[in-house]
């Protein structure tokens, strides 16, 4: 009986610990793909941009933040000018994208930008000509 009760709770111990190391967030990559539709800067900090695609995964318009050093570019490395894109990002909100909105600077998505989540650096996204 004694036996029995230690190795509960060393299972019971274990296993709580266990769960407190697990990771509570998921910051899961979704892969994209398509035609660029438009790229522009965000006013605020113009190092950041929204590049708009036709996500040909989806079947619908993706907006994704492009910040040079966050995001890894390859192939032709241009995003302004290249006809198709091919990536992953990390859905949620992007807050180094801010546009001016009256005397004021705020996230891109607080003054209607429907924009999807960021363009990575690991694994990157390829460009076209």
């Amino acid at each position: 009986m004694k036996s029995s009760l230690h190795i509960s709770l060393v299972t019971l111990l274990v296993s709580g610990l266990f769960l407190l190391s697990m990771p509570t967030k998921s910051h899961a990559l979704v892969p994209y793909g398509g035609a660029r539709i438009n790229t522009f800067p965000c006013t605020c900090n113009p190092s950041s941009w929204i590049v708009t695609l036709f996500n040909y995964h989806t079947k619908t318009p993706l907006m994704l933040v492009y910040t040079p050093g966050v995001s890894r570019l390859y192939s032709y490395f241009n995003i302004f000018t290249s006809r198709f894109l091919l990536g992953s990002y990390t859905p949620g909100p992007a807050p180094q994208c801010l546009m001016i909105a009256g005397p004021i600077c705020l996230p891109a998505q607080a003054i209607g930008f429907p924009i999807m989540g960021t363009m990575d650096f690991s694994p990157g996204t390829g460009t076209s000509l």
